[in-house]
């Protein structure tokens, strides 16, 4: 089964470009939203009927993965499971940029009142070259 988790073609070239030619990839914040399934390339479809954006901060990395400092946290209007969470560069939908999608280990049964936290998100590199 194919899905979007993983990371937006702009960081992953922004990440090569950083690599192997000097240039900055900048990524002025990282705000999360949830989603009741796969939000798709661009981080938008199945958004929750909560689709506020969270802001999530990061310690620094360290053997080559990095963990949220602080725990997100979003508050569910409804009854609802969140599967999924999108990430984006600013919290405004309208200025944006998708930078990837991220599937929860567990979906979160959530209802009406309760809070979503999201204790961490982690990123891992595995390191690989490849050369033909």
């Amino acid at each position: 089964m194919s899905d979007s988790a993983g990371f937006s073609e702009f960081v992953l070239n922004g990440l090569l470009n950083t690599l192997c030619r000097g240039d900055a990839l900048v990524i002025p914040g990282w705000f999360g939203q949830m989603h009741l399934e796969d939000p798709g390339l661009g981080g938008l479809l199945n958004p929750s009927i909560d689709d506020d954006r969270t802001q999530v901060f990061f310690s620094a990395a360290d053997n080559a993965a990095i963990e949220n400092t602080g725990v997100p946290e979003w508050s569910s209007s409804t009854g609802q499971i969140v599967k999924w969470i999108s990430f984006h560069d600013r919290i405004d939908p309208s200025t944006s940029v998708w930078i990837g999608n991220g599937r929860l280990a567990k979906p979160a049964e959530l209802a009406n009142g309760d809070d979503f936290q999201l204790d961490t998100a982690a990123i891992a590199f595995v390191q690989g070259l490849a050369a033909s």
